[in-house]
């Protein structure tokens, strides 16, 4: 959990859930079963698209660690939500 468990572990958040789910995560793998790497824009656009959809659920104040290299700005702009700058 990294980030997140310190967060947790230190009482600033009160639970931890995930972003996404096992489906969407294993079908954006770059990691191929055959030990290749392949990048599938597709899935990881299918992959940050879920993540928007989970953090619109529910009410309250959201707190999302996210690698370097995602960019859910073309998430949003897909599902016409407007972005503040």
């Amino acid at each position: 959990m990294g980030a997140a468990a310190h967060l947790l572990i230190s009482n600033e958040l009160n639970s931890v859930l995930p972003l996404e789910n096992a489906e969407t995560f294993e079908a954006a793998n770059p990691a191929g079963k055959d030990g290749k790497i392949r990048f599938d824009k597709e899935a990881e656009e299918k992959r940050e698209d879920e993540m928007i959809k989970n953090l619109l659920k529910g009410q309250g104040i959201k707190v999302v660690v996210l690698g370097g290299g995602h960019d859910l700005s073309g998430s949003i702009k897909r599902m016409k939500f407007c972005m503040l700058d």
